[in-house]
């Protein structure tokens, strides 16, 4: 039996004014509905909490979101995501093989039929996935019951992570997965709206599937709005890197790092974040004797990481997968001055190429080490690249400019004026 719908009534304050406001169009539209895959709990956990994440602009006054799984998260610190909408959660636990579910997607339509009852007698104005997988075919389903919007962002580059990434190993399983996969991506896309490419990267591999390419956008990720920018670029005594990120060695080497590290006198590295790859980098500090000027956290709260950004005096960072991590576009917020290696594959460093405050290099502990060296010896070059990635990142990706976009987006699709 689907279960009953729960409901918090009471809204939070806005939490910021931004330089472009987009909370002009606050309570403009009724109502929203956001088919989840992700288990929020989990994200509440790990302390990635964006305001308005599901209500940009609290363009809506109601947003409903429709769990994919028998996950019961704190309705109060989710509220936090929907701004001033009144919060409705419904979970959804599909119970067919998603294999099944790939191969023949409209055998979901019975599945997706029990949330009709709860929608009809207000249904919403527009649908959001997050993902192409259950929750999208869900979304055409309920696309096609109510006549409305379907909007779907992809947050991976599926034919990069199947030639190179977790999915390119050569497994009959994984092989098969992957066919899987792209016949449900196909059949999602051409379906939606809209596509959100949250990279150029991903954009491109939309175009691919869609039978309309002007159906697809790039948005980047919406990142925190508590990020403090940096005032003051004197170099730490000694000079402080920081780098996150899963510690996975096939996508985000950080070994490279540790190796540059030892090539450099008077700098130390904070390294947050765990993976399979946590050991052997522990080994290799050690072997290298840089473990006195390596820190290793296992976790911080998103909230906590970007209001301490700026103490540091540089971001570094190595993954090989297309793309813009998230941390990187905070870093650049917070006016650090970035260090990352750049990749050969089509638009993977699209986001960067134009930005001045990202110092690209090539992948060894050589460039590293030069890009480290010259960040510390040079002050005017250290505080105009930090300079520099504030203004792109402001122009670009701001809290405020890419809720501005998805503001704008959603009115334009719902036809609201």
């Amino acid at each position: 039996m689907f279960p009953k719908v729960s409901t918090l009534n009471t809204p939070v304050a806005i939490l910021q004014t931004h330089e472009i406001d987009p909370l002009i169009h606050s309570g403009e539209a009724e109502r929203l509905l956001v088919i989840v895959m992700d288990r929020l709990s989990a994200v509440l956990k790990k302390g990635e909490v964006t305001p308005r994440y599901y209500n940009p602009g609290n363009l809506f006054c109601e947003v409903h979101l429709l769990l994919i799984n028998d996950d019961r998260p704190d309705m109060a610190a989710v509220q936090k995501m929907v701004g001033t909408a009144r919060l409705f959660m419904h979970n959804l636990p599909c119970p067919i093989p998603w294999q099944l579910a790939a191969i023949h997607p409209p055998v979901l339509d019975r599945w997706v039929q029990q949330i009709l009852p709860v929608l009809a007698g207000a249904p919403p104005q527009l649908i959001r996935c997050h993902g192409m997988w259950y929750n999208a075919v869900a979304g055409v389903f309920l696309k096609k019951q109510f006549r409305i919007p379907l909007v779907v962002s992809m947050h991976c580059t599926p034919d990069w992570d199947r030639k190179f990434g977790n999915a390119a190993f050569n497994r009959p399983d994984i092989k098969f997965s992957n066919i899987i996969n792209s016949r449900l991506e196909s059949y999602v896309a051409r379906q939606f709206d809209c596509g959100i490419g949250v990279y150029h990267s991903i954009s491109s591999f939309l175009k691919k599937l869609s039978s309309d390419p002007s159906k697809i956008i790039t948005i980047y990720n919406v990142i925190s709005d508590a990020i403090i920018r940096k005032k003051t670029y004197q170099a730490s005594v000694p000079f402080k890197l920081l780098t996150v990120g899963n510690q996975i060695k096939r996508e985000k080497d950080q070994s490279v790092i540790i190796k540059a590290l030892a090539q450099v006198h008077g700098a130390e590295l904070h390294i947050f974040g765990e993976g399979p790859e946590h050991q052997a980098l522990l080994d290799l500090a050690n072997e290298l004797n840089v473990m006195d000027r390596i820190f290793f956290y296992s976790s911080i709260a998103n909230e906590q990481l970007v209001r301490e950004m700026h103490h540091y005096d540089a971001y570094i960072f190595n993954e090989v997968a297309p793309g813009i991590s998230k941390t990187i576009m905070e870093s650049c917020l917070a006016g650090l001055p970035t260090i990352h290696n750049r990749r050969d594959y089509p638009l993977a460093d699209a986001e960067m190429l134009n930005n001045p405050g990202i110092i690209l290099v090539k992948n060894t502990p050589e460039a590293y080490a030069a890009a480290i060296n010259k960040l510390m010896e040079d002050n005017t070059f250290r505080e105009t690249s930090g300079q520099a990635a504030f203004e792109y990142a402001r122009e670009h990706w701001s809290p405020a400019h890419t809720e501005l976009e998805y503001v704008q987006l959603y009115r334009e699709l719902m036809k609201l004026r």
